[in-house]
């Protein structure tokens, strides 16, 4: 998760600001990939929570490492080679707006900030998505035990825990909350945009 500034009295998070040091526990980000998040959320500091690898596969491992940690970036990546994920700016918790009472409207403009990503997959450069629609606040970062991290409504993106426990996956349904990119080919199915596949077989996964 992002590191925080306790030391500052404020209601909101205080971030150190770092430039060389972003993902610098990464197993398979390169300069390239680093940057591009750098230049999506700031030079801020992030440190490694979890890794598949290392922690386990199942959700239950996840929420171990993941659960009330603070704003986080999960990065994926495939077995074929592509890199994608999601970045939720609140922390994962059971009182999220899925599982639990509604986050207040203080929190509306900060869980706006909410986004899926792809640092390389099979059809173009690299962009992220943000969520759009009636549903986009209420269900645009879930949590819900059993599963793990869930973004938007449809669901656009999950990782961990379906379509079966017996190996790491993630899935993609682009097109719920999150509208492809516009300059998408109409041709290419959104559900295909990350991996070529809505069942993505995971070579790893790190949650900073």
């Amino acid at each position: 998760g992002e590191e925080v500034d306790h030391t500052q009295q404020r209601p909101y998070y205080c971030f150190v600001k770092y430039t060389c040091s972003a993902f610098r526990e990464s197993e398979f980000l390169t300069p390239e990939h680093k940057a591009q998040l750098r230049e999506w959320l700031g030079n801020k500091r992030w440190r490694l929570c979890y890794r598949m690898t290392r922690d386990g596969y199942q959700p239950i491992d996840w929420e171990k490492k993941c659960l009330s940690v603070g704003p986080t970036i999960g990065v994926c990546l495939s077995k074929k080679g592509n890199i994608f994920g999601g970045y939720n700016p609140l922390s994962w918790n059971k009182s999220n707006p899925y599982t639990g009472k509604p986050l207040g409207p203080e929190f509306k403009d900060t869980l706006m900030q909410t986004f899926i990503f792809s640092l390389k997959n099979p059809h173009m450069g690299a962009f992220r998505l943000y969520p759009e629609g009636k549903d986009a606040l209420s269900k645009c970062a879930m949590f819900t035990s059993g599963i793990g991290a869930l973004f938007g409504t449809g669901f656009d993106l999950g990782i961990l825990g379906y379509p079966t426990s017996d190996s790491p996956h993630a899935w993609c349904m682009v097109g719920a909350t999150h509208p492809k990119p516009k300059n998408t080919q109409d041709r290419i199915n959104p559900h295909l945009l990350l991996d070529d596949q809505l069942n993505i077989p995971l070579a790893e996964y790190e949650v900073y």
